[in-house]
């Protein structure tokens, strides 16, 4: 029966009331978000390490079957030995488990396990204890030494790739990411375990879309997008570790094949890890480096007799940042002028253009001369007769230019005979020789005359 929300908190606040979540616990709680499941012998190994296994599996049972923290996964035994596991118990996180990691230690619970998948989990976790167990010894070996071995481990969340901010499906989601820190000197790898038989030399299987999306990781802005990766000075090494040389051949084709970035591959067996004492010193590794548009990829350790140690892989990093160091700073020489000081540059004046507006005086000038009315007063006169006074001394009427209308046509004089019209053409015959000649009109009486 699974509780609710309710109910995981009112136990969350009893196991705070009475302090029985200790700090080892805690550190296997972050351990289990990582890599999602460990056997009882893994976390022997790296939680009570200088104790013996007894201790550690009765704080486990106490854990499982008083408190309800951790639940109990089945592996087959032929399975676990198959791929040199030791045959025992393993662990998971439980709802409760998984509440007290988001609100007491603000951490992200992770994925769950799921069962089809829990040999391959236990295989991710093998490799997070090997790689612990190597820097602890390193870090005991340098005690006179100022150096700090320090292993960081990222689990899937932290280290997947996502095309876009608010997707909900990553593109490319790894096992692990690996931080090994010594001193000053920082090396990461993603780590990528392969337990399948799937065909992988087309883009489309499952080896196929890993490689292009390690291409599309390596081209985005991986420092800012994810916060594990913000120190690093170079793009993370990519660890495959298979089963099988054949596999192992075939996968290092399908790299050579398919990969278009500058990204650094290191492929290396199940045995030959899981049957060395130390995995940082083991010479087990393939190495593919090298840019494969330009100079073509290196590959180094084809034979199982060449192989190399993981230093290798992280000297391969160290040339791809010094590589990186050089073009930066030939472009920040060419950039530079040669002498000390910029040379400056002579200002140049742009010409003034004219003024191509009109001035005021020009607008005078051109402005168009003002019109008289011409037009007959309403009174009319005699021929020849002068103007009144109030006609003479009128001012003249000035208005605006407009269409004048034609002058009307004036009677002849009488004394004088019209003037016969020029024939016109088309023009229809007259009625007879003799017309009767226009009467000239009778001259009206001036006001004078009429008095």
């Amino acid at each position: 029966m699974t509780k609710n929300n309710r109910q995981l908190r009112d136990e969350i606040a009893h196991l705070t009331r009475h302090k029985v979540v200790q700090e080892r616990d805690e550190q296997l709680f972050r351990y289990l978000s990582a890599v999602k499941v460990l056997s009882r012998q893994q976390i022997h190994r790296l939680l009570w390490s200088d104790s013996k296994e007894v201790s550690a599996r009765k704080r486990l049972d106490k854990l499982m079957n008083e408190h309800h923290l951790l639940s109990n996964f089945h592996v087959p035994k032929a399975k676990m030995q198959a791929r040199s596991l030791a045959y025992r118990k393993v662990y998971a996180l439980t709802p409760l488990s998984r509440l007290w990691l988001a609100e007491k230690m603000k951490a992200d619970p992770g994925r769950e396990s799921k069962r089809p998948q829990t040999l391959h989990d236990l295989l991710v976790g093998e490799i997070l204890t090997r790689m612990t167990e190597a820097v602890r010894t390193l870090g005991r070996e340098a005690v006179s030494l100022p150096e700090d071995y320090r292993l960081t481990w990222q689990g899937e969340n932290a280290a997947s790739h996502y095309t876009w901010r608010e997707d909900n499906h990553p593109r490319l989601m790894p096992d692990g990411l690996a931080i090994l820190q010594k001193s000053e000197i920082i090396r990461a790898y993603f780590i990528e375990v392969d337990a399948s038989r799937e065909g992988h030399v087309r883009p489309s299987s499952r080896i196929g879309r890993k490689i292009s999306g390690y291409d599309q990781y390596y081209r985005s802005k991986w420092r800012s997008r994810r916060p594990a990766l913000a120190e690093l000075a170079e793009f993370p090494a990519v660890l495959f570790i298979t089963h099988g040389e054949k596999r192992l051949q075939n996968i290092a084709n399908s790299i050579l094949k398919l990969r278009r970035r500058e990204v650094i591959y290191g492929l290396a067996l199940f045995d030959d890890l899981f049957g060395a004492d130390d995995f940082l010193t083991a010479s087990a590794w393939l190495v593919i480096k090298g840019d494969s548009k330009r100079d073509g990829a290196v590959v180094a350790g084809r034979e199982q007799n060449e192989r190399q140690p993981l230093k290798a892989v992280g000297d391969a990093l160290d040339e791809v940042a010094q590589t990186q160091a050089r073009k930066k700073k030939k472009v920040g020489f060419a950039q530079k002028p040669v002498t000390g000081k910029k040379p400056q540059q002579k200002k140049t004046e742009r010409p003034q253009t004219a003024d191509r507006r009109p001035s005021q005086a020009s607008a005078q000038a051109t402005q168009r001369p003002p019109t008289v009315d011409r037009r007959p007063s309403s009174t009319p006169t005699k021929p020849g007769a002068a103007s009144t006074p109030s006609q003479k001394n009128a001012p003249m009427q000035v208005s605006k230019p407009i269409a004048q209308p034609k002058p009307p046509v004036q009677p002849p004089k009488p004394d004088t005979a019209p003037t016969p019209a020029p024939p016109q053409k088309n023009a229809p015959a007259q009625a007879s020789k003799h017309t009767a000649k226009p009467k000239p009109p009778k001259a009206m009486p001036t006001p004078s005359q009429q008095i």
